[in-house]
């Protein structure tokens, strides 16, 4: 624990310091926070778009009476369904990535309330979930793109 300083007229100064470093903490919290509320957006658009998008392709061009695709577009719209579902795959394992990073975090703030040791900064699992998230993230948000992008292509030249 920070020791207050001996010296009387610096005491409102160190306080003046707490203050200031309370409010940084607070706009930190705040932000990661709302950071945190526009991924979990952003992923259940995804989730709710792939899933639409792949029922809907898969409906109209397996059902009895489909469009004629030609030859060179079957694997365009194959592949577009791979990508589909691999970012909806993505989508759910970073948020479940993130649930496992959120115990996680919470388990060493309690290690670190009762022993005083930190074991939050540079923690090696920790490092690993953001590292696996943003993959995961990345990727997944690239192929729902292209997957996306494909999907209408081979609808396109279907009509």
């Amino acid at each position: 624990m920070e020791r207050a300083p001996s010296n009387p007229h610096a005491f409102d100064e160190h306080r003046l310091e707490r203050e200031e470093e309370s409010r940084n903490t607070d706009r930190i919290n705040s932000y990661q926070a709302d950071t945190r509320q526009r991924i979990d957006t952003l992923i259940k658009s995804i989730l709710v778009l792939s899933g639409g998008a792949l029922t809907i392709s898969i409906g109209i061009f397996l059902r009895p009476g489909a469009p004629d695709l030609e030859k060179q577009l079957l694997p365009v719209l194959q592949v577009s369904w791979g990508l589909i579902f691999y970012a909806m795959a993505s989508a759910a394992l970073v948020l479940f990535i993130m649930i496992c990073q959120g115990y996680c975090l919470g388990e060493l703030w309690k290690r670190k309330q009762r022993t005083g040791i930190d074991s939050i900064q540079g923690n090696r699992l920790l490092l690993f979930f953001r590292y696996l998230s943003w993959c995961f993230g990345t990727t997944g948000f690239i192929s729902f793109l292209s997957g996306l992008g494909a999907l209408a292509y081979v609808s396109i030249l279907a009509i």
